[in-house]
């Protein structure tokens, strides 16, 4: 964890601040109905889907992991310094697939500054 905050450091400038830091991993995208089971009748435990049909073994089976995704939000002071992080975080090798969901500006009149949230997947080192 300390290794991604360090990522997350270098890659951000000094005219861009984070405001959330949330996880999700695949199985948080699912809908409502099909939260905790897959399509092939696998029990979600914990980061594993487990066949609820294993062999004879007491052992779960582990079917799939699922993928590990970063959603981040903050302020920066203009687009340019927004894209100067977006580009830094896109050649980290810890993160992947780095998308913009939204970028506006603030409501605040007083202090403008432009408001976003990026989602980005975490890669295994």
């Amino acid at each position: 964890m300390t290794i991604l905050f360090s990522e997350l450091e270098y890659a951000i400038n000094n005219n861009v601040w984070l405001t959330s830091f949330e996880f999700k991993d695949d199985f948080s995208l699912q809908g409502k109905e099909n939260q905790g089971r897959n399509k092939d009748s696998g029990a979600r435990t914990g980061y594993f889907i487990v066949n609820e049909q294993r062999s004879g073994t007491d052992k779960f089976e582990e079917y799939k992991s699922p993928a590990l995704s970063t959603v981040l939000q903050g302020i920066a002071i203009s687009n340019k310094d927004l894209s100067l992080f977006l580009e830094h975080l896109s050649t980290s090798e810890y993160f992947s697939d780095v998308n913009l969901k939204y970028s506006r500006k603030s409501a605040n009149e007083e202090i403008p500054v432009v408001e976003f949230a990026i989602e980005t997947y975490l890669n295994e080192v």
